[in-house]
């Protein structure tokens, strides 16, 4: 018989917990030993501040659904977790893509993103290079948290943090500046080198949100400026509206959560005509380009009550493979699920080259954020 959602919804976040959650952090992609480490620490950790936020999400809608306390003491973990990404830079306002355990370099870091952005602080090493991505992630989760679930001194810290990222951003005219003083190599929200209108649109939500959460009047100030001096605004409106080349498959999602947060905290008639053009934009090319995920569709319908849920919205909900699939051991040679693959890495370990026979394995960090936020606007019901 198959799982109702909200059972698959429960399998999922136990899936998570086996083996991508760590001190609030969620891991997107593990090698499992013994290959890797049995903290399960060893993998790629580019982007597990996205991830991190994206759950956070998640357990916010969650606990504003159900109030269920094991909820909200776990999205106050998550909450401390895209904390620490700041904190473990040993670096005011420098925040990591992603952070482990482990006192020193560890045969892993050779393989994903760059080793040079690996650094040692303490017991803890931390990837660098963060970008406007890593961004979306962490003020995604902080804006649902303070919304959703935070009490006044968990806002309090929410906004202590916001204040600390985005201060140094604006500072820096719009850019992500890494632990040297230097811009990220996609850290760039900057007017003067924009090259994305996805930038333009996630500096305005962020602005918008850092002067909701802080109330300090400087980030509404360079939101009016970036849109009075250089029309932000009307790039927002154009995000993902490109045609050639298209839109990487994910920065429909990547537009869409700033944008949530943009329609939510801006009461301006004109410049929401703007961010309702963008808002199509994303409802209509996410559709073509083939995303079925639903935080498109129900971003989209919290803001348009007439949209439809769309088919396949749910088709995705009942099929995704949010870890049912994933036996207790790693599959034979040459067999894997759509969350685990067989890989072989070519490293250098104590000097010598060495090829290791490895498994990894990936997270849905997507599902517990579709599903509940479809239950928390009463997109679908609690017996699908």
């Amino acid at each position: 018989m198959a799982k109702t959602l909200l059972e698959k919804a429960i399998a999922c976040h136990g899936f998570i917990h086996a083996r991508h959650y760590s001190e609030g952090q969620i891991r997107s992609h593990v090698i499992l030993p013994p290959a890797g480490l049995s903290d399960w620490s060893t993998g790629n950790h580019e982007s597990d501040a996205l991830a991190t936020g994206i759950h956070l999400q998640g357990l916010s809608f969650w606990w504003a659904t159900t109030k269920d306390p094991k909820v909200k003491a776990e999205a106050k973990e998550t909450a401390r977790g895209l904390r620490k990404l700041q904190r473990v830079t040993k670096t005011k306002a420098c925040f990591a893509r992603g952070f482990k355990r482990a006192e020193g370099p560890t045969w892993d870091e050779q393989m994903h993103f760059f080793p040079r952005e690996w650094h040692q602080a303490g017991k803890y090493r931390w990837v660098g290079d963060p970008s406007t991505d890593s961004l979306v992630g962490i003020m995604g989760g902080y804006q649902a948290y303070f919304e959703l679930v935070a009490d006044q001194k968990e806002k309090a810290e929410v906004a202590k943090d916001v204040d600390i990222i985005m201060g140094r951003i604006v500072d820096a005219n719009m850019r992500i500046l890494d632990v040297d003083g230097r811009m990220t190599l996609w850290g760039n929200m900057c007017p003067v080198v924009l090259q994305e209108n996805l930038n333009a649109l996630e500096g305005l939500s962020h602005l918008r949100a850092a002067y909701h959460m802080t109330k300090k009047r400087r980030y509404l100030n360079e939101y009016y400026r970036l849109i009075e001096e250089h029309d932000y605004h009307k790039k927002a409106a154009l995000a993902n509206a490109q045609a050639s080349p298209p839109p990487p498959h994910y920065d429909w999602n990547l537009a869409t959560s700033p944008l949530y947060a943009l329609l939510h905290y801006e009461k301006d008639a004109q410049l929401l005509r703007y961010y309702y053009r963008a808002l199509e934009v994303q409802w209509n090319g996410a559709y073509k380009a083939g995303v079925r995920e639903p935080f498109v569709n129900w971003a989209y319908k919290m803001f348009r009550p007439k949209a439809p849920v769309r088919k396949e919205t749910l088709e995705w909900l009942r099929t995704v493979d949010v870890g049912e699939q994933v036996a207790s051991e790693p599959p034979p040679p040459g067999g894997q699920t759509s969350l685990r693959q067989q890989r072989k890495y070519e490293v250098v370990v104590d000097g010598k080259p060495q090829a290791i026979e490895a498994v990894t394995e990936g997270v849905v960090r997507n599902f517990l954020r579709a599903y509940w936020m479809g239950r928390y606007y009463a997109f679908i019901p609690a017996e699908a």
